[in-house]
């Protein structure tokens, strides 16, 4: 029994020492498992930003610089009403390119005529206001497609891409 005795006291002793070490190895792994979570979930945001960053910044596309095309003034009597008044414009159509500013200067009595024609039906009412003036230049981009329909010079180019825009050099109603 002696025996037996002293061999109880040396299991008793070593058995508190592997619950220490089990609990240090569980502590440890815990460490780890906090520290990987912690990278993790920092490499997930990082990496989630970066894509929606990608998303909200537009790429960059090369432009073509602006074309215009300039039309001499236009000295017009407006549509009689209660007292005579006359206009007097200057416009500047945006094109997408040299070919179709060369083809408006080659249309240029076509499209001036129907520009006299559009320009001489509107009142000082019509073109008091700023939303009068924004549909005038829609007005003046459709009479420039329209005149510009089977011309030579504008290649395979829609004419919705041709001209695109119209501007006022000068708008003065007398």
């Amino acid at each position: 029994m002696s025996k037996e005795a002293a061999i109880e006291p040396a299991a008793a002793a070593s058995a508190p020492v592997k619950k220490k070490k089990g609990k240090i190895i569980i502590l440890a792994l815990g460490v780890c498992l906090a520290i990987g979570g912690a990278g993790g979930g920092y490499w997930y945001s990082v990496r989630h930003r970066a894509a929606a960053n990608a998303v909200d910044v537009p790429k960059k596309v090369a432009h073509k610089p602006r074309v215009f095309a300039t039309l001499e003034p236009f000295t017009v009597n407006l549509r009689a009403t209660a007292s005579e008044h006359f206009l007097q414009v200057g416009i500047v159509f945006e094109v997408s390119g040299n070919d179709i500013a060369e083809a408006i200067k080659t249309n240029m009595p076509l499209i001036r005529g129907k520009v006299l024609l559009l320009l001489s039906g509107k009142t000082a009412e019509d073109l008091g206001t700023p939303e009068g003036k924004g549909k005038l230049a829609a007005e003046l981009v459709a009479v420039a497609r329209y005149a510009l329909q089977g011309a030579a010079g504008i290649g395979e180019t829609p004419l919705e891409q041709a001209v695109t825009d119209a501007h006022f050099s000068s708008l003065i109603i007398q």
